[in-house]
């Protein structure tokens, strides 16, 4: 059935829409792109700068920029800046530092590594979904209500490479989530806390023997994720414990440049408000659905990609993500297709995900894993 749909919605790309945001895909792609390496140094600095000019169907037409430094500081670090706004109400602010860089430590064994990121990404128009019988139909109805979401989070992560393979990570976040202008006489207006504020400390374990992080092209990761948080505000309202547990391969296929990437993760988090809740849908999860369309305790995720190359520094993907949770009616079973552009640091991402009610067009950075 979903096959059917996948065929049928194929077809959408030929709209105009869609053809505008692949043309400034590309052209960004080809045309935008600037990179510096100091190869004559003994210091290897290296920059790249991406501007953003994009689409996105929840974010809306944005702009902005990334940029990515490594070893100004002559300490094999890197800095990771990603600044965008769109006409949908997104403002999205990120820094990542560390040292050494994550690609360059990746697949080694070292003592000790330092990870630090700051991640303010506001909505203006946030969307939260109820569904409920309609009496008159008998067909399940969502009703959405529009509120303001500002979330930041610092994170503050050491690590340490056992072995080549082995992993294991320590740290703290602290986080604050303020949610604001609610919808009168609407379900979310009564709930508290609108603000809530947590610390929580992270411990986590992993198995990688991927040898590129950036693109990986073989390995496999095993990671069981451990996050305990208090409440700062109201302790003990919003204390939580979360556990994930992920599981990532990555096959080539006849050829070096033809990946099958495979995708598993199974999470679960204790009682908690709506802001604290486990999301399905958007760019990182279930392409095709609405942002966070689904909130739960507990989710279970399948995505599936192969990946393979078009021309030069352009790829593509074509796959399947698969998501299920306690909100959901169902096994959502949505196809998927992409453009890659890979910089050498970081990868731009454009995907359209074909839901059964709705068609989501993504734009952001980094494979989805």
């Amino acid at each position: 059935m979903h096959f059917s749909i996948f065929f049928q919605k194929l077809s959408l790309i030929h709209n105009k829409k869609i053809f505008l945001i692949l043309s400034i895909i590309i052209a960004g792609s080809s045309i935008q792109f600037y990179s510096q390496t100091d190869s004559l140094s003994k210091q290897n600095n290296e920059w790249e700068v991406f501007p953003i000019i994009n689409y996105d169907s929840d974010a809306g037409f944005g702009y902005g920029g990334k940029a990515f430094l490594y070893n100004f500081l002559s300490s094999k670090e890197s800095f990771d800046l990603t600044i965008y706004n769109s006409t949908k109400g997104e403002r999205w602010y990120r820094l990542a530092f560390s040292v050494p860089d994550i690609q360059r430590r990746q697949g080694t064994k070292y003592s000790i590594a330092f990870d630090l990121i700051l991640d303010y990404d506001k909505w203006i128009n946030y969307k939260f979904y109820l569904s409920y019988n309609d009496n008159t139909t008998g067909e399940v109805t969502d009703r959405i209500e529009n509120y303001i979401r500002e979330p930041i989070e610092l994170t503050a992560l050491f690590s340490s490479g056992f072995t080549n393979y082995f992993v294991g990570e320590l740290g703290a976040r602290f986080k604050s989530i303020s949610c604001y202008n609610f919808d009168s006489g609407g379900t979310l207006k009564a709930l508290t806390p609108g603000i809530i504020k947590n610390v929580s400390f992270i411990f986590n374990l992993r198995w990688d023997t991927r040898i590129n992080f950036i693109n990986p092209q073989n390995g496999f990761v095993i990671e069981i994720d451990n996050e305990l948080g208090y409440d700062i505000i109201n302790p003990p309202l919003q204390n939580f414990y979360k556990i994930g547990i992920l599981a990532q391969h990555y096959l080539q296929l006849i050829e070096p440049n033809l990946i099958l990437a495979n995708r598993i993760i199974l999470q679960t988090i204790s009682n908690v408000s709506y802001q604290l809740l486990l999301p399905l849908g958007g760019n990182n999860t279930v392409r095709g659905l609405p942002q966070d369309r689904y909130l739960s305790t507990s989710t279970a995720l399948i995505n599936s990609e192969f990946r393979f190359p078009v021309w030069k520094r352009l790829g593509g993907i074509a796959g399947i993500d698969i998501g299920n949770s306690k909100s959901t009616p169902d096994w959502i079973i949505n196809p998927v297709v992409g453009l890659r552009f890979y910089m050498d640091n970081f990868v731009v991402r454009f995907d359209v995900g074909f839901g059964s009610k709705t068609t989501g067009i993504y734009f952001n950075f980094g494979h989805i894993f």
